[in-house]
């Protein structure tokens, strides 16, 4: 403060000083002009000498205080620089156009190639492609790499069966392309495939692209899966559409670079515990809170939220704890599957509980941002962010955190798509049990358990003694009856830890867990018996069957999945068929024993 005042007092005196040196120039300088140069006084010849040698002395004086003055403003110029430049706002930080160009394409080419495979392996497909495009369609990715090539690059929208799928806006399913007239022309050589299915992708309601899958084999795809591969081209629109709002954001400003990397971590997530994760670190890196909750509803629920990650929290709302959509902001958050921020929820006469509607002011939490874990109308969670500061979150927070829970909805989406066609992989449609690739999966498990905690277990294969006769004589709808009761049974007569499945045709497969081969052969034979004890009436006639069942234990008769159920049927083929292809006797399931 002293040497800021010490220099304005010097600078004012020496403005005063320069405009005296100023006045006495000029005054010369009149007095020159009109002093009589005719003149012969002595006096005056020495007055005009004085005057001219001071018009001289203060020109150069004032030239001399200009110059100074310019270096002045010199050394204060770069003084400005260098504290400027010595900041922490360099060029280089505020620079947000340093984000390369391609980020965001590639990006989007690998979320795409990401997304096929997934839609490749979901229906068991040759390959998977994406067209876009008007009056012609160019190809946007296609799976697997070595079928790339094959695809063409683009394709007349008025052309082929592409062109009539987005042409109709309708989902096409071609089970022979041998029945129709179409061909698939998008390949350069059509012969490898026989069946395909495919829908149209809308963006702003209006079809732009379209999703398909194909298949070397005939009648690949049915019915039942035009709404699955409907439901995935809905979930790319939604995602080329926020990818598409991200891209734009993510050109301007670096923080979008941040989401983006964090977006595509929960998108390439491979189970939805691994999505929560991501997506509770990337609101950990982009926004700074002091709580962050993620909450889905339990069990499909509609009422009932249940906390699945909590970072930060000090109060009893951990992980695990379930609590009910009424009541609180993120009850509030779902049922509205609308954002919301509030700058101050614990303020007098404008309380906002986070969870129960009798929460009590805890007077530690101030601001509050929640946005919903949704996919268009379909939601799933709730993720919020509690501050102790007042008015912590801005629109930029609310942008940000929106854009995390549309991806995490859109993760989930996709991964309950993925579960849910695997769960109809593993299940048969007549019966509801699961399947022979479920029945192989058990043993597996039991394998490794077994070998673990050095225990047995044992498998049963049940067949179903002339079964075709039963169809032929009395309907298919019979023998499927008699399936469904043999199915159901079975299932009633062995333990909650053992497992029934449909093994295919006439058979079943049973898991029994701890048994010996001894103890295992006694319990098939109650088993035999109970289910041959079933009387089933069908349109007046009652109809019977035998029951034969082959059993091999573990590790007495193999230790692989396939040594094991090799040993079963052999046992089981044995014991029920003579040289001539007929029941020799009913089985008693086991190496040589017979009933």
């Amino acid at each position: 403060m002293l040497i800021s005042e010490h220099k304005s007092s010097d600078s004012k005196r020496e403005r005063i000083s320069t405009i005296g040196v100023g006045l006495l120039f000029f005054t010369s300088l009149i007095l020159l002009y009109f002093m009589p140069s005719s003149s012969d006084s002595i006096y005056l010849s020495l007055f005009r000498i004085m005057a001219a040698l001071t018009l001289f002395g203060c020109g150069m004086l004032l030239l001399v205080r200009s110059n100074r003055s310019k270096l002045n403003r010199e050394v204060s110029l770069k003084e400005l620089t260098r504290k400027f430049s010595s900041s922490s706002m360099s060029r280089e930080e505020i620079d947000l156009t340093k984000i390369p160009d391609y980020t965001a394409e590639q990006e989007y080419s690998s979320y795409l190639k990401l997304f096929l495979e997934s839609l490749s392996d979901t229906f068991v497909a040759r390959s998977a492609a994406f067209y876009m495009g008007g009056s012609t369609m160019s190809i946007q990715a296609a799976v697997p790499d070595e079928e790339f090539d094959d695809f063409h690059k683009e394709i007349a929208m008025g052309e082929g069966i592409l062109g009539k799928i987005l042409q109709t806006g309708k989902t096409i399913l071609v089970k022979s392309f041998n029945e129709i007239d179409e061909v698939p022309d998008y390949l350069s050589d059509s012969a490898p495939v026989k069946s395909l299915l495919g829908t149209p992708v809308y963006y702003s309601q209006k079809p732009f692209g379209v999703l398909f899958v194909d298949s070397s084999a005939e009648d690949s795809f049915g019915d039942s899966d035009k709404k699955l591969m409907e439901r995935f081209a809905l979930l790319l629109e939604k995602t080329i559409s926020q990818l598409e709002y991200i891209f734009n954001f993510h050109g301007r400003l670096h923080l979008i670079s941040e989401l983006h990397t964090s977006l595509l971590s929960i998108q390439r997530a491979k189970r939805i515990e691994d999505v929560i994760n991501y997506a509770s670190v990337a609101c950990r890196s982009l926004i700074e809170s002091d709580v962050i909750t993620i909450s889905l509803i339990k069990d499909s629920q509609k009422d009932t939220l249940k906390i699945y990650s909590t970072e930060g929290t000090k109060d009893n709302y951990v992980d695990g704890v379930e609590y009910p959509v009424e009541g609180g902001l993120h009850g509030y958050v779902f049922s509205k599957n609308s954002s919301v921020l509030i700058p101050e929820s614990e303020e007098d006469g404008y309380f906002k509980p986070r969870f129960l509607s009798d929460e009590k002011i805890s007077g530690e939490y101030h601001s509050y941002l929640g946005v919903p874990i949704s996919i268009g109308d379909e939601i799933y969670g709730v993720i919020g962010l509690d501050s102790v500061s007042p008015a912590k979150y801005s629109d930029r927070d609310k942008a940000v955190l929106t854009s995390i829970g549309t991806m995490t909805g859109q993760a989930i989406s996709r991964l309950k798509l993925l579960i849910e066609k695997r769960s109809q992989n593993l299940y048969d449609k007549t019966t509801g049990l699961p399947n022979i690739k479920h029945f192989k999966e058990s043993i597996e498990k039991e394998i490794i358990r077994a070998k673990r905690y050095e225990e047995k277990f044992s498998i049963f294969i049940i067949d179903i003694d002339n079964f075709g006769k039963i169809n032929k004589k009395y309907s298919q709808l019979a023998g499927d009856l008699v399936l469904k009761t043999v199915g159901q049974q079975a299932k009633q007569l062995i333990r909650e830890s053992d497992t029934v499945t449909r093994y295919g045709g006439d058979e079943f497969s049973l898991v029994i867990l701890g048994v010996s081969k001894e103890l295992a052969i006694e319990i098939a034979e109650r088993v035999r018996k109970d289910l041959e004890k079933s009387v089933l009436e069908y349109k007046e006639d009652y109809i019977t069957f035998e029951i034969a069942i082959g059993v091999s234990t573990y590790p007495d008769d193999g230790e692989t999945p396939d040594a094991l159920i090799a040993k079963a049927d052999k046992a089981l083929i044995g014991h029920t068929q003579s040289k001539g292809g007929k029941m020799k006797k009913k089985s008693i399931i086991g190496s040589d024993k017979k009933v």
